[in-house]
Order: C-alpha cells, then sequence, then structure tokens
C-alpha cells in the first residue's frame, strides 16, 4: 500500500503540460511520474491504447457475427415450425382421406374377386 506522498512545486503551462499526457495516455498523474522515474515509456501506454481498440473493435465485429448467427438460426426454426405445421396440416388431411381410401380398396377387392 502507498503512504508516502510527495508534493512538487511547477509552473502553470507544466501542470498543463503534466493534465494534458495523463489525460491522453488514461492514465492519472500520480503514475504518469512514477513510471517516467521507473523509465517506463509513454509508448507502451499508446500500444495499450491501440491493442484495446483493436480489441474493442474485433468484439463488436464479433458481436455482429453473433447477432447474425441468430438471426439466422431464428429463420431456420422458423421455417422448421412451418414446415411441421404443415406436415401436421397433412397428416390430419390424410387421416381424414384414409378410411375412404380404404373403403375403395375394399370395393375394389371385392370387384377382383367377382371377376374370378
Amino acid at each position: 500500500m502507498k503512504k508516502n506522498q510527495l508534493h512538487i512545486r511547477m509552473t502553470d503551462d507544466e501542470l498543463e503540460l503534466v493534465k494534458s499526457k495523463s489525460k491522453a495516455l488514461g492514465v492519472n498523474r500520480s503514475k504518469l511520474f512514477l513510471d517516467t522515474i521507473k523509465g517506463i515509456s509513454v509508448e507502451n501506454y499508446l500500444l495499450k491504447k491501440a491493442k484495446l481498440v483493436t480489441l474493442i473493435k474485433a468484439s463488436n465485429e464479433i458481436n455482429k457475427v453473433g447477432v447474425n448467427i441468430n438471426q439466422i438460426a431464428m429463420k431456420l426454426n422458423n421455417i422448421q415450425k412451418e414446415r411441421n405445421e404443415s406436415v401436421a396440416s397433412l397428416l390430419t388431411k390424410l387421416r381424414k382421406e384414409l378410411p375412404v381410401l380404404q373403403e375403395q380398396l375394399k370395393l375394389i377387392n371385392v370387384e377382383i374377386r367377382n371377376m374370378r
């Protein structure tokens, strides 16, 4: 845990420079000073920021692909549902017609027997 503080004096221009750099790099002023003292390059922040932007773009693209896949799946499910309803409707019609067909087959059978 950090418990020590360091107070430094600077001009208004220097303070504005510190504020603008820390804002541009997305770090607070303490981190900016400590990393500068440790020799950590400002370019590291820029690389991290560029990687983050790339990851965000990739994440957005993956999300779009996921949305497209969901839309395709929904359409396929609807098509399947319509087909199932069509098949069910056909089966119902066939069930209604089956006794008629059976009766006609019986009549044909009788006629064939009578032909012998």
